[in-house]
């Protein structure tokens, strides 16, 4: 086993890695195709709760925060159930989805202490963006809501999403409507089942269940557009039709472009620690330590090998041995393998890692989702390599 990085760790696995990324970026390409039509004058479902244009220039030449909010139902007033700062940094090439747990207790301007979910209700997306902006410490650039009617048309003109479901949920159904029952496994979901997996209240795990449904969800969508391109224009359609927000078309021109290079996709919750009846209290230093990981202010091991730790679905421990020997070969330290205890679906965790091999690795797990963590523990490995039972 080699004891140094070599000068291109993971040189090999390069062309995959590009793969990987301009299926991810596909989605997002399409997203803003759809808001272009928007700022067009296409008919919305909700107009536009800003007249005047965003802060992104028209190059995107630096990072912009974008913020994405999921309405409970269509039209002003209404609470949300989905909140995602999407930082855009052509800088680096990465898109960073930073989900914000609906239940996040904030102080709302002119309200006082409430749950992130009501500042849509309360003041429309002017205000989310004000108290996404507290949360994590920095300019939100520009706002964007969808209703139900858009996520669940959207899923549907995609021919729904593929996606491992940990356990079995029961949801409960609207007044006179039967309860949705989604067992646990490898699950194809419609429009309307994945809405209401990616909306159900918060179980034991407290809203940071929820916004993993939610992620895992975004990502099968990502995936699902990338191997169908033809339903590019069926969900632009969508988006088209349902979404508003203040991103105007130059500006849109500005991100399409960058979403154009194919950059990294990858998922962060903000830090905190679950509260009373499901709330989620933020962890204010925390919060700090992620926000300079994701704008790659962090600190790395330097020269010493990087950490990786794999776990792994019994059934699949020839993968998880292949895994561990091509990490090895390429100069890393595996300090830990072991088979899962519950069932979880495949994803990479990163969190002190070197920013210099993070495109690369992603190349040894195709198709598993990307997570930055804030960690703090000095024992945890820098990557965690989770292969599930997830197809």
């Amino acid at each position: 086993m080699a004891n140094k990085i070599p000068t291109h760790p993971l040189a090999g696995l390069s062309r995959q890695a590009a793969l990987v990324r301009r299926r991810q970026s596909v989605v997002w390409g399409t997203l803003l195709v759809g808001l272009a039509a928007i700022g067009a004058g296409v008919d919305l479902g909700i107009r536009s709760f800003w007249p005047h244009g965003s802060g992104i220039d028209s190059r995107l030449t630096s990072p912009r925060n974008v913020l994405v909010v999921g309405l409970d139902r269509s039209g002003r007033n209404s609470a949300g159930n989905l909140f995602v700062v999407a930082r855009l940094d052509p800088r680096g090439g990465h898109v960073t989805l930073l989900s914000l747990p609906a239940r996040t207790q904030t102080t709302i301007v002119g309200y006082g202490v409430s749950s992130l979910a009501q500042a849509p209700a309360l003041g429309g997306l002017g205000l989310a963006k004000e108290a996404a902006q507290e949360l994590i410490g920095a300019p939100v650039d520009a706002a964007i809501a969808l209703p139900p009617t858009a996520e669940t048309a959207m899923i549907d003109a995609v021919g729904g999403l593929e996606v491992y479901v940990p356990t079995a949920r029961r949801i409960a159904g609207a007044a006179g409507k039967a309860d949705v029952v989604i067992p646990a496994g490898n699950q194809h979901l419609n429009g309307k089942t994945a809405a209401s997996y990616a909306a159900a209240p918060p179980d034991g795990t407290g809203d940071l269940g929820r916004v993993t449904r939610q992620q895992f969800l975004i990502w099968a969508l990502a995936r699902q557009i990338g191997d169908q391109g033809s339903k590019i224009a069926a969900v632009t359609h969508v988006l088209g039709h349902d979404a508003s927000g203040d991103v105007q078309p130059a500006e849109l021109s500005a991100l399409a472009g960058f979403l154009a290079s194919h950059p990294d996709l990858e998922f962060a919750t903000l830090p905190g620690d679950a509260g009373f009846d499901g709330a989620w209290i933020p962890n204010p230093l925390r919060i700090s330590a992620l926000m300079k990981q994701i704008v790659r202010v962090t600190r790395t091991r330097g020269t010493s090998a990087p950490l990786a730790e794999i776990l792994f679905d019994p059934l699949k421990d020839k993968q998880a041995s292949k895994l561990a020997n091509e990490l090895e070969d390429r100069g890393m330290t595996v300090v830990r393998t072991a088979p899962l205890r519950h069932a979880e679906p495949t994803s990479i965790v990163s969190r002190r890692g070197d920013r210099r091999l993070d495109g690369a690795i992603r190349g040894l797990l195709p198709g598993a989702p990307w997570f930055l963590s804030d960690d703090p523990s000095p024992y945890s490995a820098d990557y965690t390599f989770t292969i599930g039972s997830s197809r």
